[in-house]
This record gives structure tokens, sequence and C-alpha cells, in this order.
């Protein structure tokens, strides 16, 4: 199917009726790119990585070094690319280029050694989506020596094909986080699954090349097999492994369908309108309008209306403007429908943008007609892209190698990346040491001996890599004694945070173990849990962005150098992890009883020095 324009009639639609207040009007093409002149200008100041001695490509963070984790500045930069596409102002060109440079890591695949070890598929794959869109759009070029925009979303997606990413957990798809170590890494979801999708979907569009068909298909059957799309075309959060992606978490995320949505245009495209993708495409524009825009403006339903939206979350809707305008000139029948909702949307948008001294600053709920009082470059990348998304109608369609496509690719690219994230390289310390040792008896802990599946454990530092073949894995480091209650203390023996002189020498190292009881999570992330001794008490989380969706009632959690509240007024205090301490704390997918005994039959010769599986090659 070729490619067309969006009709004149669309630009028409979007300027009959503007939206004005004290600081922006919409209600002509003029207009328009002077509101998104000045929204991209009041964005732009969230970001200081191209001034003298700071890192560029990246927004201030993660915390507790700033409230921004490495994806999100992934994601702006293709709202900026954006930005340049639909309006002409090339004002920040250069400096997207530099950001967008700087990432790239070593083999130039969105792997910068700085973020590896926190790297999650949803991450890298932000850097390629925006990869792709500088590709698409004709964004200028790098210089001939520097990487290219087309070989880059190659390269993110031939890391993400890599073999060492996929597995038969739940079927088949991709894990969330890449290295093992992480909170998530036995979470399948569908927004890891989704820029991968999204990514071949407009790979093969551009280049023809069935490999990337062939695995946006392979994507898609597999989350609709697995239930993360459902028969109504919602799109579900994700499961984990060890329930074979059966215990679906049914939270509902509008990037998620956002990134779908693009990728289904693009197989539509792709496939001269094969009729199977045009009612998948239709399935999902009419349940993302049902669930994401009541009243036609963009609501983030998961969290905006109890105020639990995440740093994160906050800048969901512009990715969905975006994802969807562009849509509009991929599959242009659906212009007609999805432009006027748009409209609607950019005009509440903009409509809140009274905030702060400025008096235009944007907040993050729209249906309220009035500034909600929070700041951040989420939300005004979200009004960035609602209001830049009305020049879609003027805007030239993303072209493809045979549509005047001038990025040059590499269908090689990223094949000499190191898909195996859990190798640590930095000097090791006594406390790493005795991290090292208890994660990797942790993390065998969540593994079953009489489970069929095999749950894929690298070993080295901390653990080292399994044999491909036979499954064998080998401690590295010292077996950690949970007898030991100064190592491993209870609730009670915790030192008191605001007590200075209780606290054992920083040189030594300890460890909260407990069992997940209940998350709490209201204002802040918490969880209810019970130590060794049978205590319950809580953990509370200062850093907002700890995301506790994978965490399930029966895991255990570990906390390094855990502290408790003094206990007041007959209360017996809580467990609180400061900013920045949140990446520290490991969850395990067994019971606290499981981690002790495995400790106790590796101490005691339980387990042979062959390795540590069962006589059947399996943990």
């Amino acid at each position: 199917m070729k490619t067309s324009f969006v009709a004149s009639a669309a630009t028409a639609l979007f300027l009959s009726s503007g939206i004005a207040n004290a600081a922006f009007s919409i209600a002509s093409t003029d207009d328009i790119k002077a509101t998104a002149r000045d929204i991209a200008y009041d964005t732009m100041k969230f970001y200081d990585g191209n001034l003298t001695g700071h890192t560029p490509g990246i927004l201030p963070g993660p915390p507790p070094n700033g409230d921004y984790y490495w994806w999100e500045a992934g994601a702006l930069w293709g709202t900026m690319i954006d930005y340049w596409h639909l309006t002409g102002d090339a004002t920040y060109n250069d400096v997207v280029m530099q950001a967008m440079l700087h990432q790239v890591g070593p083999n130039r695949d969105y792997m910068p050694p700085n973020y590896t070890a926190s790297l999650g598929n949803d991450d890298q794959g932000f850097w390629g989506m925006s990869a792709m869109t500088a590709a698409e759009n004709n964004f200028p070029n790098p210089p001939t020596d520097q990487p290219q925009w087309l070989a880059l979303a190659q390269a993110v997606f031939n890391t993400m094909a890599s073999p060492d990413r996929h597995d038969d957990t739940c079927g088949g798809g991709l894990r969330w986080q890449i290295p093992l170590s992480n909170n998530g890494y036995n979470y399948k979801n569908s927004i890891a699954n989704g820029v991968f999708f999204n990514i071949g979907a407009r790979l093969a569009r551009y280049t023809k090349n069935t490999t990337y068909s062939d695995w946006a298909e392979k994507t898609w059957d597999w989350m609709e097999t697995v239930g993360f799309i459902d028969a109504d075309y919602n799109i579900f959060d994700g499961g984990h492994v060890e329930h074979n992606c059966t215990d679906i978490n049914k939270a509902q995320f509008s990037y998620n369908n956002g990134v779908f949505l693009l990728g289904a245009a693009n197989m539509y495209n792709y496939t001269d309108g094969d009729a199977k993708w045009k009612t998948r495409l239709d399935g999902l524009i009419k349940g993302t309008l049902n669930v994401f825009f009541p009243n036609n403006i963009a609501f983030e339903v998961a969290c905006e209306e109890h105020n639990t939206c995440t740093t994160d979350m906050l800048s969901f809707k512009g990715y969905v403007a975006r994802w969807m305008s562009v849509m509009t000139q991929i599959a242009p029948y659906t212009a007609d429908q999805i432009l006027p909702i748009l409209k609607t949307s950019a005009e509440a948008g903009v409509k809140q943008c009274t905030g702060q001294a400025n008096q235009r600053t944007c907040g993050f709920k729209w249906s309220t007609g009035v500034y909600d009082g929070t700041i951040g470059a989420g939300q005004q990348m979200n009004v960035l892209a609602a209001v830049s998304s009305l020049l879609i109608g003027q805007a030239k369609a993303p072209v493809s190698n045979s549509t005047g496509g001038t990025s040059v690719g590499d269908p090689n690219a990223g094949s000499n990346s190191n898909n195996d994230l859990s190798v640590h390289n930095s000097p090791i310390t006594t406390a790493d040491k005795a991290g090292a040792g208890i994660l990797t008896f942790l993390v065998l802990a969540g593994a079953t001996v009489n489970t069929t599946i095999l749950i894929p454990i690298s070993v080295g530092y901390p653990l080292r890599k399994r044999d491909p073949r036979t499954h064998a894995a080998r401690p590295t480091m010292p077996i950690p004694d949970f007898s030991n209650t100064t190592t491993f203390p209870a609730f009670d023996a915790l030192p008191i945070e605001d007590d200075g002189g209780s606290a054992p020498d920083a040189r030594e190292e300890w460890f909260l173990v407990a069992q997940v009881k209940q998350n709490m999570t209201i204002t802040k992330p918490t969880v209810v849990v019970s130590d060794r001794a049978g205590d319950e008490f809580a953990i509370t989380f200062e850093d907002r962005g700890v995301d506790l969706r994978p965490v399930r009632t029966g895991w255990t959690i570990v906390v390094p150098r855990a502290t408790r509240t003094t206990p007041r007024e007959g209360k017996k205090g809580f467990v609180r992890v400061a900013e920045g301490r949140g990446t520290g704390v490991k969850y395990v997918p067994a019971g606290l009883e499981r981690v002790f005994e495995l400790g106790r039959a590796v101490r005691e010769g339980g387990v042979s020095d062959g390795g540590l599986e069962d006589s059947q090659g399996r943990l």
C-alpha cells in the first residue's frame, strides 16, 4: 500500500476551532507553530546535557541525582525530531544530534556502559524508536564517520532479536529487564515486546526486508497467545515467568496501546492493507479510545485519578499523540476518526498550561481544564507532542528506502553487541562480594528443583554464565550463612535511622531479608512484609519512580543496610528506603523459607560441588 498524505481537509479540521488562554492559542497554523515553539523552549529547559561539564543526551538523573531515567531522554529526542519535522523549526537540531550520538555506546546499539547494569528492553527500545523516527523524517544525517539513524534502529532491533534475549518461558517473548539481577528480569511485559514490534514493523515498511515483518508477526501472535492482548484489544501490562505469564497484571497504560497502534499501522501499510492487519488496527483504535480518551481527552487510566503516576507515567500521553497522528499518515483511512479526537485532546492539553511564574507551565491533568500544580519534562513533552501533531496534515509522511529516505542502513548492525549484561567490570569491594554471594543464592532460591522449566541464570559477577548445553552453574562467591542474625537481622535488630550511635561500622554489611505480604502502594511505593521472626512491618520507598508492579505476594525482598524509623507512640516504625537506594533492593520469586532452605542445603553439602543443578540437570 502506498503511503499518502493525510487529506488537506485534516488541516482545516484542526484549525476550524481554537482554544486560547492567556499564554497560548492554536486557532491557526501560525498560532500552532508559535505555541509549539514556546512549549518546546520550556521543555528543553529541563535538559542541561549540552552545558560544559554535563553529560550529553540525558535528562537530570537517574534518581537521586535527578528525576529522570535514561529511557525518557531517548523519548524526548524523538519528540524533538517530530517537532522539527512538523514545524520546520531547526533550533534544536544540533543539540538533538549531539544527544542521540553521545548515547549510542561503543557498539553503536544504544547500550552505553553507564546504563547497561540497569537496562530494560523497553529502555533501549525507546532510543531505537527515536533513531527510526529520525530516519523516517529525513532528519539531518550525522557525519559519515558517525553511526547513521537507520543503522542504529537496526542495531537495536538485532540486539533485541538475539537468542540471548529470548527463551521458552511463557512460550516466548522478551523479558522486561535484560540483566538477570534486575527487578523485573522474571517479568515479561507488553512495553518490552511492544517497542520490539514497533521497530520491526517500521523497519519492514522502510526496507521491505521480511526478517523484520516476520518478527513483528511473531511478536503480535505471542502477545495474543499469552493473553497480554485480549479479544477486545485491551493491552495488559505483563506476567511472571514462574507462573508461565498466566498471572497477568491487568493494569493498562496508554503508551502500550500507542506503541502497538503505530506498529500495526506500519504492518497494514507494509502488507498493502491486509484484512488481518486492518482488523487488528481497528480493534486497537476502538480499545484505545474507549479506555484512554474519555470525552475525547487523553487520560492515563491506571494512575491519573488517584495521583499515583510515577515520573515515567507522566510522559505517556505525548507518545500516544505522536504515534496516533503518524498512524493517520501510514493508514490514511483512520484520519477521519482520529484527527478530531487529537484536536479535542490538544485543546484540553494547552488550555491548562497556565502554571508557575511564567503562567504557561503545563501540568498533567488535561480533563479538568485547570493547571494541576505539577512540573516536569514529561508534562511539557505531552503538550508539545499534542500541539505539534495538529500540523500532521501539512507534513510529509514517513519516508522509506523507496520513497526518498536518505539514512544509510546496516542489516548486520548490532551483531557485535554484548547481550549478556551480567558481567560487572568495576572494582569489586568487600561489600560487593558479600552482596554478590547473597544474590547468587537468592537467584538460585527462586528456581524450584522439580520444575521442568529451566530458569536461565547468568553467573560470573555476581553470577557466571550457565553452560547452554548442560545448564550447569557454579557459585563464585562465599555461601551466605542465613542463620547469622548479625548479617541477616530481624526487623527489631535493625539500627534506627536517626540514631547515629546505633548503626554498625560503615565497613560492615547487613541485609534485611523478608517475605512480601501485601503491596500497599498509595502515594509512595510500599510493601508490607514479614521478617524471619514473623513480625510484620512496612517498607516504604522515598523514590516514587520505584515500580513495584512486578513484585508478588510471597516473594522474598532483600534490603541492603536497612534501617528502621524510631518507634513512637506505640508504633514499631518501618523501613524507609532513601531516594537512590531503591535499585539496590532485590526481589526473589520464592518464599523466605525456600531461601533459607537452599542456603542450609548448600552449606551442609546437600548440593554437589559439581554444580547447583539436580540429577536431571535442572535447578
